[in-house]
């Protein structure tokens, strides 16, 4: 979606003889980029999701309740786990919406008239 005026914005600033080379560095620094925001956002969210799952147990079953007590007890850690899956979530959404308000900087300093 912005791939293109990036770049014709970026064509715009290097004029006719350099736009070739300056074509091919924008879409190689859009796949470092994507290659290393992807990365850092899946080691943080295994990381964050081992912390946090590490602390959730699973509750006692009384061998009295049989079945129905291990089909509670799993329901509970399930639920568990999810909760923290969507903590996790959240926070690897509001540090990518922070990464992309921060991108718009350079993208505002291509857009100036010379």
């Amino acid at each position: 979606m912005v791939a293109s005026p990036v770049t014709g914005a970026a064509l715009g600033a290097a004029g006719a003889d350099r736009g070739g080379v300056l074509a091919s560095l924008v879409t190689a620094a859009r796949a470092i980029g994507t290659m290393i925001g992807l990365s850092s956002l899946t080691s943080y969210g295994s990381w964050r999701f081992h912390t946090l799952g590490a602390g959730v147990r699973i509750s006692p079953i009384n061998p009295l309740d049989g079945l129905l007590g291990v089909q509670r007890a799993t329901a509970a850690f399930s639920l568990a786990l999810q909760a923290k899956e969507l903590l996790v979530l959240r926070e690897i959404f509001a540090g990518s919406a922070f990464c992309c308000a921060l991108a718009i900087l350079p993208a505002l300093l291509f857009a100036r008239d010379p």
